[in-house]
């Protein structure tokens, strides 16, 4: 129980700094401020903390290079997970589906749709791309 909530400390504290990072690129951003300013932080259950770590990751896929080494920089003296190992995180996980065969969950389904809808700007192969369609397209026959 101690290391989930370490780990779930771990991901509200990227979440939350991510989020900051990206909002503070905005000058547009006061609406989605306010509406970040009322999430209860210390609520966030372990696979909600999980969920939004993969959101951050999709909604972090448009920053520049030097942005997110600003954005490491951030979160590694903050003691947090960086953006770049998230990412790298994900994409195991995205391997480890793709040598399986089969997507198991709908935070799986999710995690390939991120990497599938980011692959002009991701060193895939066709061959990864074109497995992660085909397990994509076998999920969402195997739920309607």
């Amino acid at each position: 129980m101690m290391k989930n909530n370490v780990e779930r400390l771990r991901l509200v504290g990227f979440c939350k700094t991510t989020i900051d990072y990206i909002l503070s690129l905005s000058p547009n951003s006061d609406d989605m401020k306010k509406i970040i300013s009322e999430i209860d932080w210390n609520k966030i259950k372990l696979v909600e903390a999980r969920m939004m770590a993969n959101d951050m990751i999709e909604w972090g896929s448009t920053l520049s290079k030097d942005q997110i080494s600003v954005l490491d920089s951030i979160l590694q003296t903050s003691g947090f997970p960086t953006f770049t190992v998230m990412k790298y995180r994900n994409y195991r996980k995205f391997l480890k589906i793709l040598s399986r065969g089969f997507i198991k969950s709908e935070s799986e389904f999710y995690l390939i749709q991120n990497f599938l809808s980011d692959a002009d700007s991701k060193d895939f192969s066709e061959e990864e791309l074109t497995q992660a369609e085909k397990l994509s397209r076998a999920y969402e026959t195997s739920i309607s």
